[in-house]
């Protein structure tokens, strides 16, 4: 396990903007028969690796991708040209969530100058101070911390308010070298850093999404998530942080999306293994999972309530995962939805559009490539038949023994410092 995962803490909040009177959740359209997608390769950055962390509504998709030296870079994707976003001074960066509206992106980047503590917040081998940023026309801008050196910014709303994570000056008794520092969650409104605490008895929380009407959602619990047995999805209620509930299982909770109604998506343990979920009304509703594949991970969810995600074989293996969708309560594997002849499979998709447009990643079923993909539904007769379970089959691409390095980014992908997929 990479040392990075040892900082694996996510907070599931509900947070109420201070900025003025939330707006009223839209009325949730009728969702019909899934639709077909067409797929666009998005390409790389030279280095054969690209992975898609979300798209917005005008299609712009942001991520992280490869270079030729083994770097990795944030990245915008916008009408078929792929941008390398930079970092802050150092070598690597990364893109965290959807580009919102306006097309703000998020995420962390490395500095030139050496952590004190030797930490490697931004998983580049490089032991650089890792800040969180946001990039608006073409600059990418340091935020503030509250006392630390390292943090990431993990989305931003219409309004431009981002939420993230961000270490204090406090050392965490519980933390495992290489890390040693408290991490809280927090939320920068026009630039002003806001500390959101965890749950009772918790120590360590991070922020992961907000919805335009102010509502936040993340985790909360101790330094050496996901290994710890405090692991909890949360909401933010007047000050307050509150307890998603669970599936069953003491770890492995942690809340990954809100929309504008106010549903939730992420990850529960079930005792054994996680399963995806949606969190509305107060109740928590198991997502299930695929045949021979007992891990599920729900990652984006869209005002229409459609969901998307990926499952993954008992070990939790990056080369395992299936990207799915939910849809009117039914669990679909992506890739009978896309041509039979593609050459690719799609293992993880993280974010859907209000288009139904969906950002993740596949591998090539011939080179074993991994690339972001943009799925965009397509017109049908109304007759065309999902990929049968013989043509599935014949796509679905071999193992394969992923380099650490591209392993690594695959669960940065999703946030895996702040908790992942595995059991």
């Amino acid at each position: 396990m990479n040392a990075c995962a040892t900082r694996s803490i996510v907070v599931a909040i509900l947070v109420v903007s201070a900025l003025g009177v939330q707006a009223q959740a839209p009325p949730q359209p009728e969702i019909h028969a899934p639709p077909r997608y067409s797929i666009q390769d998005l390409g790389d950055l030279g280095g054969a690796f690209s992975a898609a962390s979300g798209v917005n509504n005008e299609g712009v998709v942001d991520g992280t991708a490869g270079l030729p030296g083994g770097e990795f870079r944030a990245f915008r994707w916008r009408d078929g040209v792929m941008t390398d976003l930079g970092t802050l001074g150092g070598v690597n960066s990364n893109a965290q969530d959807q580009p919102n509206s306006s097309g703000t992106i998020t995420g962390m980047a490395e500095t030139a100058t050496p952590d004190p503590n030797g930490e490697d917040f931004c998983s580049g081998g490089t032991n650089l101070i890792c800040l969180p940023y946001v990039w608006k026309k073409g600059v990418m801008s340091a935020l503030p911390l509250p006392g630390g050196n390292n943090g990431v910014a993990f989305q931003a709303n219409s309004r431009g308010d981002i939420v993230g994570a961000a270490e204090s000056a406090v050392p965490d008794p519980t933390c495992q070298p290489p890390f040693y520092l408290r991490l809280n969650a927090v939320i920068w409104e026009k630039g002003h850093l806001r500390v959101l605490p965890p749950l009772a008895g918790d120590t360590n929380a991070a922020a992961d999404s907000i919805n335009n009407r102010g509502q936040v959602v993340g985790n909360s619990g101790d330094c050496t998530i996901p290994f710890g047995n405090s692991f909890h999805a949360v909401i933010w209620e007047n000050g307050t942080a509150v307890d998603l509930g669970n599936l069953g299982g003491t770890t492995g909770n942690l809340a990954s999306m809100i929309n504008d109604r106010g549903q939730v998506v992420g990850q529960s343990g079930t005792g054994q293994f996680v399963h995806g979920f949606l969190w509305e009304n107060g109740k928590i509703k198991d997502l299930g999972i695929l045949p021979g594949s007992p891990i599920s991970q729900a990652l984006g969810i869209n005002n229409k309530g459609q969901i998307v995600g990926f499952a993954q074989d008992a070990n939790g293996d990056e080369s395992s995962s299936i990207a799915l969708l939910w849809q009117d309560g039914v669990l679909i594997d992506l890739n009978t939805l896309i041509p039979p002849d593609s050459p690719w499979f799609l293992q993880e998709a993280f974010s859907i559009n209000e288009r139904g447009q969906i950002a993740g990643h596949m591998v090539n079923t011939s080179t074993g490539q991994i690339h972001a993909f943009l799925a965009t539904p397509v017109e049908t007769d109304g007759n065309a038949a999902p990929s049968s379970a013989a043509q599935l089959a014949a796509r679905r691409p071999p193992a394969t023994v992923l380099s650490p390095r591209v392993r690594m980014l695959l669960r940065q992908a999703r946030r895996f410092r702040y908790g992942g997929a595995g059991q």
